[in-house]
């Protein structure tokens, strides 16, 4: 392999869109994950059973994925970082599974 074949292959893999902190649902049906396929880490809830992707979030949250997220304890919301400010003081925010959300804990 020539080292301008190697670059390729590198350029590729480093372009690939990036899946962190997978967290499975309270009733083991859903996964909810980072992915950065936009090149921003957005919240997204996988189907296990197909595979299938459904973005929640958008712009919402920081773009460390160190900042976390956790199920609601039913599973119908997740509560999340968010850093509507810029300043990366993060608020937390609940969001229900159809997108919509509400703040829970704000920092002044």
């Amino acid at each position: 392999m020539s080292d301008s074949d190697e670059t390729d292959v590198l350029r590729e893999l480093a372009s690939l869109p990036t899946i962190a902190s997978p967290r499975v649902s309270p009733d083991g049906e859903t996964v909810a994950l980072y992915y950065d396929v936009t090149g921003r880490n957005e919240l997204h809830l996988c189907d296990p059973s197909d595979g299938s992707l459904e973005q929640l979030s958008d712009g919402d949250v920081p773009r460390s994925v160190r900042a976390g997220f956790k199920w609601d304890p039913s599973g119908e919301r997740l509560y999340y970082h968010r850093d509507e400010a810029g300043d990366e003081q993060h608020d937390i925010w609940a969001m229900s599974l159809d997108g919509d959300s509400e703040p829970v804990v704000e920092m002044d």
